[in-house]
């Protein structure tokens, strides 16, 4: 599976969060949740 460059650094979470990302059968990918810590 690939994902966009310009994608990745579109994303910014603190560490320790919890984000959910589900990757389908047809290689897609699906976020359910992104956390934030405090």
């Amino acid at each position: 599976m690939q994902f966009l460059i310009q994608a990745c650094l579109s994303i910014t979470l603190s560490h320790g969060s919890i984000t959910q990302i589900t990757i389908l059968a047809d290689e897609s990918a699906l976020t359910k949740s992104v956390g934030s810590s405090g």
